[in-house]
Formats: structure tokens, sequence, C-alpha cells
């Protein structure tokens, strides 16, 4: 599956009261932009945030593609940590058996 493009990309990016509780699959391109802009997110500057993240993600990406760098696909933080617990706890079960 081929990485979107900067408005798609920007769409499907965390944002408003909740974000810090909001996971996604993303690429390394769309984590590296959403980096460059988050501070600017939980200042409440939409704007400014939407034109850091698409100088950043266009950049990430072009250097990708020049590259040759195949798209990879990453699971945010907290869904990550949600999907950790959850096998804790499987495998504690397991053991209990």
């Amino acid at each position: 599956m081929a990485a979107p493009g900067p408005e798609e990309a920007w769409a499907r990016m965390p944002k408003g009261e909740r974000m810090e509780d909001d996971s996604i699959v993303w690429c390394k391109e769309e984590r590296l932009a959403y980096g460059a802009c988050r501070s600017l997110l939980l200042d409440g500057d939409q704007i400014a945030a939407r034109m850091a993240f698409k100088e950043r993600y266009e950049r990430e990406l072009a250097e990708s593609r020049s590259q040759g760098t195949p798209v990879q696909w990453t699971v945010s933080g907290r869904l990550r940590c949600r999907e950790s617990a959850r096998r804790t706890r499987i495998g504690s079960r397991r053991k209990a058996n």
C-alpha cells in the first residue's frame, strides 16, 4: 500500500481535545511530520500545524521515494500500549492454566 498524499495524510492525523487518546496506523513519514506539528496542535494553531505537517511530510516522502525506501506502517503509541497490555494479560492467563 502506498503512502497517502499530503491532504489525506493530514486528514488522518489526530487533532482536537482528545488527540492524545487517538491511535492510528501511520507510515514513518506521517509520524515524523506529525512530530513537527504536534506542539502547534497542542497550542490550538491548526493552520500553522497543517502547514508545518505538509511541508515536513512532503520532504520526508520525497526523500523516501528517492531512496527507494518501501512504506513502513506502524501503530501509534496509545493503541500499541493497549495491545501490549492485552498480550501480557493473555500470557498471564496461559501461565495460570
